[in-house]
């Protein structure tokens, strides 16, 4: 079997400060915002696989690229959103103010709080692998 070096890759960048269980929640909350966000113009460069195991069993939608897990802080997040922002790559972001409550509760919560004092939990971004090298290269894997 042949492997590409990939072109295309997907990085969280999580808050260190927060909880195991709370970062999964804010990373898959991102994800599938993120998703969201790019599946008609990048559905190819995802390459989402279909798995099929022994029984025959489809497991679809599985992207054959990296997903690398970083660790930061909430102001390094920002920084990285303000980045990757400028430089045009797809960012999704999700702050402690999303949490808690019903959803209306957290729009009202999040509108009452200048982005500047957001707490941010994590950042999923989609791109180019030489694009997002140099804005994550600073940061350590999460553990």
């Amino acid at each position: 079997m042949q492997v590409n070096k990939n072109e295309f890759k997907f990085v969280a960048l999580v808050n260190k400060k927060i909880e195991p269980g709370v970062a999964l929640n804010a990373i898959a909350h991102a994800s599938i915002g993120l998703g969201a966000m790019i599946a008609k113009e990048s559905f190819d460069e995802m390459k989402l696989l279909n798995f099929i195991d022994k029984d025959g069993t489809s497991h679809p939608h599985i992207s054959a690229l990296p997903l690398i897990v970083l660790r930061g802080t909430s102001g390094n997040i920002r920084r990285l959103k303000r980045e990757a922002t400028d430089n045009g790559i797809k960012i999704v972001d999700f702050t402690k103010s999303m949490t808690g409550g019903t959803y209306l509760e957290q729009l009202e919560r999040t509108s009452n709080i200048w982005e500047e004092e957001l707490e941010y939990s994590v950042a999923v971004m989609f791109g180019k692998s030489e694009q997002l090298n140099p804005l994550t290269k600073r940061y350590s894997l999460y553990r």
